[in-house]
């Protein structure tokens, strides 16, 4: 999705941008006895900095359609706020008060926050372990709805939705497909995450009586 790829960049610039002034203007890791303490405002950037930064990294997990538009929402709020804690901290201006830019980006976060929370669950229930990952072909999958059920090797089936295949865009498996996968215990039984295909095994090859073998590389 452009629009995503360009919320990214923004908030990562912009991030950038405010992490680094915020740096030149205050100098907060040097501070010595007579030198006052950062104001909020400048606490304000700081934070806010690191929050988009933050932010814009997550806008390369997937989301449903729903929940991009809660993301949108707090995205735009996040980049209000830093840009007003930008003019406030930079220009000492009285146009915007820090309350208001706090409420913004505590908005801003909770909704970022929300739209993740399937993401943030996911992570903290799979442990990324090579040794725990099964393989299994694909039993049959519907695209128009976007599920189906994947049969595990040691014989019994596991639900897979498309959500949970690894990839961008269109996300889809055959039926009779090789696949690797985690298996999760999850509210409605056992399903399967990370989906990956799994590429054919290229050393093990058959020929024919006809077809002399490959040629071998004599080194002596």
């Amino acid at each position: 999705m452009k629009l995503a790829k360009l919320l990214r960049i923004v908030h990562c610039y912009l991030g950038l941008i405010a992490f680094l002034l915020t740096l030149i203007s205050v100098p907060i890791f040097f501070l010595e006895a007579h030198m006052p303490l950062p104001s909020i405002d400048a606490l304000n950037m700081l934070s806010l900095s690191l929050i988009n930064l933050l932010v814009g990294s997550l806008f390369s997990l997937p989301l449903s359609q729903r929940l991009w538009w809660l993301q949108l929402l707090g995205s735009i709020l996040l980049l209000i706020s830093l840009l007003a804690s930008m003019i406030t901290a930079l220009t000492d201006s009285s146009l915007f008060q820090s309350l208001h830019i706090i409420w913004l980006m505590l908005f801003g976060v909770v909704f970022s926050a929300c739209a993740h929370w399937h993401n943030f669950r996911l992570h903290a229930n799979i442990v990324w372990n090579t040794a725990a990952r099964e393989t299994g072909t694909v039993k049959w999958f519907n695209v128009s709805k976007g599920f189906g059920f994947i049969s595990r090797a040691r014989g019994d089936d596991v639900f897979v939705h498309f959500k949970a295949i690894r990839g961008q865009g269109h996300r889809t498996l055959t039926e009779g497909q090789q696949v690797e996968f985690l298996v999760t215990a999850r509210d409605k039984g056992l399903q399967a995450e990370d989906v990956v295909s799994t590429p054919p095994d290229m050393f093990h090859l058959e020929y024919d009586e006809d077809t002399p073998p490959p040629p071998q590389s004599n080194n002596d």
